[in-house]
């Protein structure tokens, strides 16, 4: 896990550290992914991009409720257009109905799925 300096600086550099932080949320060996999920959440960057790299998180069911949890928290807040809303509140609404871990259903219907 990297330190609260290293992701404060990242934070800092807003939409420069995007693509850094894709490959970590999308890195097949990153055990901390909900931290990235967290940090383009902060960063508040809507781009098809970042909208796919979370979206793929938030329905791999390899990864920990945590990691889902976050992802699925990131696309709720992220300031995406109509079409882009209605996607991944269907979405959510799907993992609310058909997920198998009870944590992951709960965060979705938090969410709004």
């Amino acid at each position: 896990m990297p330190s609260e300096q290293a992701v404060e600086s990242l934070r800092a550099l807003g939409a420069l550290a995007v693509p850094a932080v894709l490959a970590r949320l999308d890195g097949s060996r990153s055990p901390d992914r909900w931290l990235w999920a967290k940090l383009l959440a902060d960063i508040g960057i809507a781009s098809a991009e970042v909208s796919d790299a979370l979206e793929r998180a938030m329905t791999n069911r390899h990864l920990g409720e945590p990691d889902r949890a976050w992802a699925a928290a990131a696309l709720s807040g992220a300031p995406l257009d109509a079409e882009q809303h209605e996607h991944y509140t269907a979405r959510l609404r799907h993992l609310r109905q058909d997920d198998p871990d009870p944590s992951v259903r709960n965060a979705a219907a938090a969410l709004g799925g």
